[in-house]
């Protein structure tokens, strides 16, 4: 995205489901001037990560219950919505009212009335799982195209694979990037794929990043490690009882030299972050 438009002044973004920051994390690393004016997030440990990372943030907490006219001047919405209920992974639910996916329709509601107040985002942002534009929801998929049509909106989207980025995973993502502006729309592409270079040994140094942890007490658990040399920021933490694969808790997170671990029973783990 770099390079291809120019944006002038600093970016007002609003980051819905905002979970640890991604999307503002791509923004500092591409060097966009930015301030994140609101976020909304309803999981405790993820916003722990998220201020750990990114310091204290202006949280609206549950989106379903967010006044939208409550809401601040923002650029870029940013709205990667729950893929629970869309992913082969999941129940294939569906985006329906009362599902996690369903909470689309809680976007929707946001941007219809930022519509009749005049005060729609220049530009809008969806990372979800490639699944949304299978022949499941191929339909609900279209229906959301139209929608933010009806709004003004002009769409780019692609199913983009972290390999191709520099990033030693295979995970395929689609994207969905919505312009109200048609100059803009017209000067954007998405990033031609680059070579991979990079083994994921080069990035986690398991032997550094893996602590012994023992008689832990239930509950939340704040964990240093006893070198932080290493840069830190992945998606999941993960204890093992022992040397059994057994997983004991799963989290959403981390900053490069704090992990947070809810711990469910109480045993003698290691925690590779």
């Amino acid at each position: 995205i770099q390079g291809r438009f120019l944006i002038m002044g600093k970016l007002k973004v609003f980051e819905a489901f905002a979970g640890v920051g991604a999307q503002r994390m791509a923004l500092r690393n591409l060097g966009i001037d930015f301030e994140v004016v609101g976020i909304c997030e309803i999981d405790k440990f993820a916003l722990k990560s998220y201020e750990a990372i990114h310091g204290e943030c202006n949280n609206f907490g549950d989106i379903s219950k967010i006044n939208p006219n409550e809401l601040p001047d923002m650029d870029l919405f940013t709205y990667s919505f729950p893929c629970q209920d869309i992913s082969i992974a999941g129940k294939l639910g569906g985006i329906t009212q009362g599902t996690r996916s369903g909470l689309l329709y809680e976007v929707e509601r946001l941007l219809n009335v930022a519509k009749e107040n005049g005060t729609l985002p220049k530009y809008l942002l969806l990372e979800n799982v490639k699944n949304l534009v299978s022949k499941r929801f191929i339909d609900d998929y279209n229906k959301w195209l139209l929608f933010l049509e009806s709004l003004g909106y002009k769409n780019y989207w692609q199913i983009l694979n972290s390999k191709d980025y520099g990033i030693p995973q295979n995970r395929e993502r689609i994207y969905i990037v919505a312009f109200k502006d048609v100059e803009l729309y017209k000067s954007f592409e998405f990033p031609l794929p680059v070579p991979l270079k990079k083994k994921l040994s080069d990035i986690i140094d398991f032997q550094l990043l893996v602590w012994s942890i023992s008689s832990y007490d239930l509950g939340e658990v704040i964990v240093k490690p006893a070198s932080v040399e290493a840069e830190c920021e992945y998606h999941r933490i993960i204890a093992y009882r022992s040397r059994r694969l057994d997983p004991v808790t799963v989290f959403e997170p981390v900053h490069r030299d704090v992990a947070v671990v809810k711990v469910n029973i109480r045993v003698s783990c290691r925690v590779p972050c």
